[in-house]
């Protein structure tokens, strides 16, 4: 059977942590920033090459690649999706005493919107609720 590119994709571009789609994190790239200590400029920036999702470097705390490379930031990267799509999580609610599922809809363009922002603003402030200031 053929599978289309937008098939393919999905199954293809995966976290190397978590095996998570594009679907469900947003996927992007460790990079070493090196700054001078006279400015604070940015003077070079070494991206890996492996695919992670925000998850795994925010939450597991992943700061190596597949090959070793060690890295400080995460920047997400873009695929043209720009369709939402339906999520279904099911957690236990105590209150209830049963398990609930929850769906949500996930806009796959604005959800990497609000990661790259706050990825730049992390790199660039070292802080993500300082404003991000071109």
């Amino acid at each position: 059977m053929v599978k289309t590119p937008k098939e393919l994709m999905y199954d293809e571009l995966v976290c190397f942590q978590t095996k998570s789609t594009i679907k469900e994190n947003t996927l992007g790239i460790g990079i070493s920033l090196k700054k001078s200590l006279a400015t604070g400029q940015i003077k070079f920036v070494n991206p890996t090459m492996d695919l992670m999702s925000m998850r795994a470097f925010t939450k597991l705390k992943v700061r190596d690649a597949l090959e070793g490379e060690k890295f400080t930031h995460w920047l997400p990267l873009y695929f043209g999706e720009s369709e939402e799509y339906k999520i279904s999580t099911e957690h236990y609610d105590h209150q209830l005493n049963e398990h609930v599922t929850e769906e949500k809809i996930v806009n796959v363009k604005e959800r990497f919107e609000r990661h790259f922002f706050n990825s730049m603003a992390f790199i660039t402030n070292g802080n993500i609720h300082k404003p991000l200031n071109p």
